[in-house]
């Protein structure tokens, strides 16, 4: 529980935009590759109740969850490949449940198409 505090102060201690972009991490886990953030944008901004973050701040949003320790490159070669902490990924989910229904779903939805487009990107490799 004492780790679930130290999350919980790291995330409290962050403007309410970097909160909010952050928690669109929620559905990853494990590591995430930079390179893909503007198409997975792309996807939450279609979606109405994504109309209005500001993801022009995502990427400070993203190093701010770094100097917090939230998230880290996956070694020192490999700054684009990011480890999402996992006791980062449980607490970004129990925060979602926070969220109302219709922002939850587009959420997945976003990520789910986020994904089939990383999906087809790979398969033209």
């Amino acid at each position: 529980m004492a780790v679930i505090k130290c999350v919980e102060y790291s995330y409290s201690n962050l403007s309410r935009d970097t909160q909010n972009l952050l928690l669109c991490l929620a559905p990853f886990k494990g590591v995430v590759k930079r390179y893909f953030f503007p198409f997975y944008i792309d996807e939450l901004e279609k979606l109405k109740p994504f109309k209005d973050y500001p993801f022009v701040k995502f990427n400070v949003a993203i190093q701010e969850g770094i100097n917090w320790g939230l998230l880290s490159p996956i070694d020192s070669e490999h700054h684009d490949i990011l480890t999402i902490q996992p006791i980062f990924t449980y607490f970004l989910n129990t925060k979602l449940e926070t969220l109302d229904y219709v922002s939850r779903e587009a959420l997945r939805e976003g990520f789910k198409n986020h994904y089939l487009g990383v999906a087809s990107y790979y398969h033209h490799l």
